[in-house]
């Protein structure tokens, strides 16, 4: 790769957001991880992203007061597999579950989780993914451990147990104390002032993976006992919702409830009944007592959530 060639991903996205705080124009360099991480400590090269924190490093490198990213480790299963369930400690008794000899942070995440919740696991060691992903698909073991943005190309299998996590940081070489106090400043206004934006930058690149459909052993029973699912939307309120002349829903309503279904792994393909309401305390009456199981759009409120007694997911439209 060399500057004529397009760049994308997270780190690349990200600098050139500081870039619009600071003005800064980068020359880069190419290389392998260690070998940019040689640089950076030499002071050859200025700035390097992904690099996780290390007691080891704080004399050798800046790093800034806040991570540029968080990496989730997990154990995987066979999506098939209903034997090991998400907080029951006991289901894991007698598993094989592998991980990366040659990555201490995943290795060390498993084996500190064993030890906190004594869990009764053999750890088998791999020498990398493509080993362990072969001998899981033999059978050989039961599960592995990854980081949520590693194995989204990988099918047939599911997070089963968050198990720990990585902070990255963007940093600089130690003698730039100068860039370390441009680039504390920088972050600090683009999280306070576009954290929308950087949010939407690491869902991007993190979150269209298998984790994000991480599902828990409750909420997979009350997807096994709801093959039909009624969802409850309001008249006239376009571009969320509306009836349209034939009496089918029509506006975002329409095209965000069956992408949140066709997200989950498994099988699950529930028959989706809309129902329009003229008004919205009717409809939240109707979600209380159970004749609608969800209703859209409802404006964020944790003391209105509250007094009409829901519970709100995570933001599906942001508006700026």
């Amino acid at each position: 790769m060399d500057d004529r060639s397009p760049k994308s991903g997270y780190s690349y996205e990200y600098l050139q957001k500081l870039a619009s705080y600071t003005g800064w124009k980068y020359e880069y360099v190419y290389g392998e991880w260690d070998e940019l991480f040689e640089k950076l400590k030499d002071g050859e090269i200025d700035l390097m992203a992904g690099v996780a924190y290390s007691e080891d490093r704080v004399d050798q490198i800046g790093y800034p007061d806040s991570e540029m990213l968080n990496e989730t480790f997990y154990i995987y299963k066979d999506t098939d597999d209903s034997s090991m369930q998400c907080g029951d400690i006991a289901s894991y008794s007698g598993k094989k579950i592998g991980t990366l000899k040659g990555d201490q942070r995943m290795t060390a995440a498993l084996e500190q989780w064993k030890a906190r919740h004594r869990a009764d696991i053999e750890i088998e060691y791999y020498s990398d993914l493509t080993e362990c992903a072969r001998v899981f698909n033999e059978q050989q073991i039961d599960g592995f451990v990854s980081a949520d943005n590693v194995v989204s190309s990988y099918s047939g299998i599911t997070p089963v147990e968050k198990i720990g996590k990585q902070l990255f940081y963007l940093c600089t070489a130690k003698e730039r104390e100068d860039l370390l106090s441009e680039l504390n400043m920088a972050m600090s206004i683009m999280n306070e002032q576009d954290a929308v934006e950087v949010d939407e930058l690491r869902n991007k690149y993190y979150t269209e993976t298998t984790v994000s459909v991480f599902l828990s052993q409750q909420e997979q029973q009350w997807m096994k006992e709801h093959a039909q699912i009624t969802v409850g939307y309001l008249a006239d309120y376009l571009p969320y919702c509306d009836k349209a002349e034939d009496g089918s829903a029509t506006g975002l309503v329409s095209d965000i409830v069956p992408d949140l279904f066709d997200a989950l792994s498994g099988d699950y393909d529930p028959e989706i009944i809309y129902r329009c309401f003229d008004d919205q305390q009717e409809m939240l009456d109707c979600l209380k007592n159970g004749e609608v199981d969800f209703v859209m759009p409802v404006s964020d409120g944790k003391w209105y959530a509250e007094q009409e007694e829901f519970v709100q997911s995570s933001a599906v439209v942001a508006l700026r």
